[in-house]
């Protein structure tokens, strides 16, 4: 599926991180792979499972799209277990209803990404995201979640056990 812009969810962003799924997968996902299921009645925009081999390795990732605003909501990213898949070949001022609670509607504020992978727990303090006022579901935009996550994986890398880094663009 091809869209302009792509959010990340705090769910998809902390499962990425944990089975790392990089952004550039997901994006790939995004971009080239299989429809394989899908919700045209999802609220509050269709939605899709979609699926890709990346480096000959499946990946699931589940896609929320707004056509108003050609905008991709990316809710989750896994690698999908084949004993239950037999059949596996910038948000700036935009409002948007809450892909995942379906009722609430976001706004601008600061939020705090917590990240686990095995023994580290990194902890990113006042990163601006797009918020749910109604479940607290936070957004974050293409660039964001990529600062994001490479903070992450560098504090793992240097055998971090607990770091509390505040977001710097």
């Amino acid at each position: 599926m091809d869209c302009q812009n792509l959010v990340f969810s705090r769910h998809a962003i902390q499962q990425m991180f944990l089975r790392r799924i990089s952004k550039g997968d997901v994006k790939t996902v995004v971009a080239y792979g299989e429809v394989i299921e899908e919700n045209l009645d999802d609220t509050p925009f269709p939605s899709y499972l979609l699926l890709y081999f990346v480096e000959g390795k499946p990946i699931h990732v589940v896609f929320s799209y707004d056509e108003s605003t050609d905008t991709g909501y990316v809710v989750t990213a896994y690698r999908p277990d084949p004993n239950l898949w037999t059949n596996i070949l910038e948000l700036g001022d935009k409002k948007m209803r809450c892909v995942i609670c379906k009722h609430g509607e976001t706004q601008a504020g600061l939020v705090t990404v917590t990240l686990e992978r095995d023994e580290s727990i990194v902890m990113i303090k006042r990163v601006p995201a797009e918020v749910c006022d109604n479940c607290g579901e936070y957004y974050l935009s293409d660039l964001i979640t990529e600062q994001v996550l490479q903070r992450a994986e560098v504090a793992v890398n240097n055998g971090i056990e607990v770091e509390i880094i505040r977001y710097a663009a």
